[in-house]
């Protein structure tokens, strides 16, 4: 399960501590996976996000504009995130967009 993986292709200065990061491979997983991705993340627009997701072969999950998708973000407990893990381990079908309760 990825969440908010950011564009590095589009803003490598903007997290210098992800350079060692590059280049993003882009062979499809060897695994099922997900890709989480918000719609106004500062780091990676949906459209890089859903690329990504498409070249990993990944499901991806639709966060709405949920912003960065992290702790420093204001970003607490996310039961829903649990739900989608459980959900990829027991190979289960994933909805392609979050409810409205995503964040609380």
């Amino acid at each position: 399960m990825l969440v908010a993986p950011p564009d590095l292709l589009s803003c490598p200065g903007c997290l210098p501590a992800l350079a060692s990061f590059t280049p993003v491979p882009r062979n499809p997983l060897r695994f099922p996976s997900v890709l989480v991705a918000s719609r106004n993340d500062p780091y990676a627009t949906f459209d890089a996000a859903a690329d990504l997701a498409g070249a990993w072969g990944s499901t991806l999950i639709d966060a709405g504009a949920a912003g960065h998708i992290n702790t420093d973000s204001g970003h607490g407990p996310w039961p829903e995130g649990h739900l989608y893990l459980e959900q990829l381990i027991s190979g289960t079908r994933h909805p392609e967009r979050v409810p409205a309760s995503f964040f609380g």
